[in-house]
């Protein structure tokens, strides 16, 4: 028993060790960088990402539809944008430690803008498959013309999409 305790003594030195030393190996950078790199590929990733958004909004406001789109992938994006917006500014509000996170806050604040705006755009629409306007209050799920799908085609039918392949 005394062997067991000199063992389990000797792990527990050993973890606080490489505990220790790890923490030091974390906050190491792998590569030095010029420190206008990482802001610069957060503003770049911020415009790309939010630039994105818009030619969807734009489409499913020129067919009158979300049709195609996972509104429950925007509801999950709205959830994720939002903690994440939170736990960047949970750990402090002061303007030194936002400052460097901007890119970030900008673009999970103006991500959680677009995604509402896809969702109000399907909530006016009437959901993924409908369509504002006489064809839906009749209860067809007939999509707008020129909507760029294949429903477009006037048979309507699926057997003449598959004799075309």
């Amino acid at each position: 028993s005394r062997r067991l305790l000199e063992t389990s003594s000797e792990f527990e030195s050993a973890s606080r060790r490489l505990l220790e030393t790890s923490s030091e190996f974390i906050r190491a950078p792998l590569v030095r960088a010029p420190t206008w790199l990482g802001p610069a590929l957060g503003w770049t990733m911020t415009a790309i990402y939010l630039s994105g958004r818009v030619p969807q909004m734009a489409r499913n406001h020129a067919r009158g539809s979300v049709e195609g789109l996972s509104v429950s992938m925007f509801v999950l994006a709205v959830v994720g944008n939002a903690t994440y917006l939170g736990s960047i500014l949970a750990r402090s509000t002061r303007w030194v430690t936002v400052a460097p996170n901007m890119p970030w806050i900008v673009d999970a604040g103006m991500c959680l803008v677009m995604d509402a705006v896809i969702l109000a755009q399907s909530a006016w629409y009437g959901g993924c498959g409908g369509w504002r306007g006489r064809d839906q209050a009749a209860g067809s799920t007939r999509t707008p013309p020129d909507s760029g799908y294949a429903s477009d085609d006037e048979s309507g039918s699926d057997e003449s999409l598959l004799d075309q392949v």
